[in-house]
């Protein structure tokens, strides 16, 4: 059941053009796995802080302004 589900979204997102789907849940693990990262290699805090702040911001960007691929691609 869960392959036909995930083939369905696949097709979903294949005819819209859609590459990479991405969830909010995914992109807040990502932060997580990005900071302790940084903190497992001792990164000095000013740049820990600077890399951290620009994932934030594209992560902020991803989330508040999302492609509508089916309107760029029909005009609709």
């Amino acid at each position: 059941m869960l392959a036909q589900n995930y083939y369905q979204y696949k097709r979903y997102f294949d005819q819209d053009g859609v590459i990479f789907s991405i969830s909010e849940g995914i992109l807040f693990a990502l932060g997580d796995a990005l900071k302790n990262k940084l903190s497992l290699e001792d990164t000095d805090a000013n740049t820990a802080k600077r890399v951290f702040s620009v994932f934030i911001e594209q992560v902020q960007n991803i989330i508040r302004y999302p492609i509508n691929v089916r309107r760029l691609k029909y005009g609709k």
